[in-house]
């Protein structure tokens, strides 16, 4: 969840990271049904969970993320690769 959290943080980047919160907990209770109850934690619960995932956001990105593009494929933009 703290994953799905850290991504969201980063399409929404104008908006608090409490507000992004609760969105993301809206939509699992949407998915899981109305009987659960969900609440939001402070800001020191947030940090304590991004704390324990144990790589910042830019080593996952780093981690996971390789271009798909070779040189034959045509994503290519004069010396950039798209």
């Amino acid at each position: 969840m703290v994953v799905y959290y850290v991504i969201a943080l980063a399409l929404y980047m104008h908006c608090s990271y409490r507000e992004v919160l609760r969105c993301l907990l809206e939509g699992v209770q949407w998915l899981l049904g109305p009987t659960l109850k969900i609440k939001v934690t402070g800001k020191s619960g947030i940090s304590q969970a991004r704390t324990r995932l144990e790589w910042s956001p830019q080593q996952l990105h780093d981690e996971v993320v390789r271009p798909i593009a070779v040189e034959a494929t045509r994503a290519w933009y004069r010396n950039w690769r798209l």
